[in-house]
């Protein structure tokens, strides 16, 4: 078995950095130390693809998404899209798209990759405190788990329009 390479995410506090790197030896079970890899604080949930790397970020009173292109040499090639108040808690990508579901906000920022960089496409607002906490791509929709909702709130994946929600019971 190959080395297998690793990254993690920290929550926004006096010692969190950012996104860590490590490596796992897959024969040996050896792992090494986390190495920071990018500093980029309230980077709680990564998304990986094809050697791009999102997460959340907040610089100062600003946030938003952070796009970090893993296969630059000499190190990472950053892009940050500062378009929020709160950092988000959640990144997907889905083809030319990236998702960041942001749980206080209760919002949905859509961002669209050109070039490997992050264009902002839309913001879905769905309620001040919704506890947006994900968004899934599935079939047609995109599923938007609200948990002081509730409710799963249901878009179409094309047009981002609203069609539908699944509402759950209380609590």
């Amino acid at each position: 078995m190959a080395i297998l390479t690793g990254y993690l995410g920290t929550y926004d506090s006096p010692r969190s950095r950012g996104v860590f790197r490590f490596s796992f030896d897959g024969e040996t079970g050896a792992l090494t130390a986390p190495e920071l890899l990018l500093e980029a604080p309230d980077a709680k949930y990564l998304a990986l693809r094809d050697g791009l790397l999102a997460a959340p970020v907040r610089r100062g009173s600003r946030a938003g998404l952070c796009l970090a292109d893993l296969r630059a040499s000499g190190g990472p090639c950053v892009v940050e899209y500062l378009c929020e108040m709160t950092p988000g808690c959640y990144t997907a990508f889905d083809g030319d798209r990236v998702y960041g579901a942001n749980f206080h906000e209760g919002t949905v920022t859509v961002y669209r990759l050109e070039a490997d960089a992050p264009l902002f496409e839309k913001r879905i607002e769905i309620a001040p405190g919704a506890g947006c906490h994900q968004v899934l791509a599935r079939g047609r929709f995109l599923l938007v788990p609200c948990m002081n909702l509730d409710e799963i709130r249901l878009f179409d994946r094309e047009s981002l329009a609203p069609a539908g929600s699944v509402p759950f019971p209380k609590g």
